[in-house]
């Protein structure tokens, strides 16, 4: 009489003992899938990672070296600016002694008129000279007094010492500003 209800009992145990452990192995199963999904998931993360440092360091190294190469090129350029600034700076001293050396020629040849030290064509020149006309001096410089110690070639007139020694030139000739001796 009882064996039958325990029976049924003992089969309806049996039969949720059965599916606990269907459904305990189904749970395991669906962890593990779980588990491979999600490590999956990071493993992938994780290789986007890696892969965009990679491409990041690559970019860094070629910016590295266009930039070193930049800085090479406007090296060089600044080099080639500083030459040609003293260039421009030399041309200008040039020009400045022209204009010096004009000036002080134009006003030995009209010191050397006017004291009656040239002949006529030498008036001449002098004329030449004081309208700013260019003028070959043969000249050098003799030192201290700074006075010419050959004769001074005006036009076709020679002017002997005497005629310079009217204007005594300074040892030094006078340089465009921001020039350096």
């Amino acid at each position: 009489m009882f064996q039958n209800p325990v029976h049924k009992a003992w089969q309806k145990q049996s039969a949720l003992k059965a599916e606990a452990e269907a459904h305990a192995a189904s749970a395991l199963r669906a962890a593990a899938k779980l588990s491979d999904v999600l490590t999956d998931s990071l493993n992938e993360e994780v290789r986007e990672i890696y892969e965009t440092q990679k491409l990041l360091e690559t970019e860094s190294q070629l910016l590295r070296r266009e930039l070193s190469e930049a800085r090479a090129t406007l090296t060089a350029w600044q080099a080639k600016l500083r030459v040609l600034q003293e260039g421009l700076k030399g041309a200008g001293d040039l020009e400045h002694y022209a204009e010096y050396l004009a000036r002080e020629a134009a006003l030995v040849a009209r010191a050397s008129a006017e004291k009656g030290l040239l002949g006529g064509a030498g008036r001449a020149a002098a004329a030449v000279a004081s309208s700013g006309a260019a003028i070959s001096g043969g000249g050098g410089d003799s030192g201290a007094a700074g006075q010419a110690s050959s004769a001074i070639v005006v036009g076709d007139a020679a002017v002997d010492e005497q005629a310079s020694a009217l204007l005594p030139l300074s040892s030094h000739l006078p340089l465009s500003r921001g020039a350096s001796r």
